[in-house]
Order: structure tokens, then sequence, then C-alpha cells
């Protein structure tokens, strides 16, 4: 998180068929308690790329690989899918 309270990160989760999927998860800097995941899982191999907003309270997601790409709001979980950004998207700030 920009303030540095928070962090996102991707891990991998094991499924119960013995294979994998690709999971973001969010939690505090200090460990005070458990991260936990937001999001879909994806696919594993999967190339994702994702950014964390400025202010902090969502997440791009694009996969590379499906083509597809989302956005997570931290604060409710909720995802809406968006127009396919191609590839490595990012966040810009717009100046006045």
């Amino acid at each position: 998180m920009p303030d540095g309270t928070g962090m996102v990160f991707q891990g991998n989760v094991p499924t119960d068929r013995g294979s994998y999927v690709i999971q973001l998860f969010r939690g505090p800097s200090d460990g005070s308690r458990e991260a936990e995941p937001i999001g879909p899982p994806y696919g594993y191999p999967s190339q994702l790329w994702w950014d964390v907003s400025p202010d902090g309270t969502k997440v791009l997601v694009s996969d590379v690989d499906s083509s597809g790409a989302s956005i997570i709001d931290l604060l409710t979980g909720d995802v809406s899918d968006i127009q396919d950004v191609g590839g490595y998207a990012g966040w810009q700030r717009l100046g006045p």
C-alpha cells in the first residue's frame, strides 16, 4: 500500500488435484494478521501482471496469457472485468 501499512503479493496455492493456481493476497506489512486472498484464482502457469492503484484502493490485474483484465477493489473485494488492456498494464495519474 502507498502508506506502507499493507502489501499485495502473488502466491501459488495447491489444488486438491495436485496442481497449483495463482492467487493474489493482501496483508499487513507488520504481519499482525494472516494475509487473505483477493480476487479469483488464475490458472498455473499463467503470466499475471498486476499493479496497485496510486491511492491503494484497487488492483489492476492483466492475465497476459488469456488477454483478460480486471480491477479488484481492495476495500470490498469486488472484481470488475474490464476491456482487455493489452498485456503489461499499469495505473497512470493524470496531471492537472
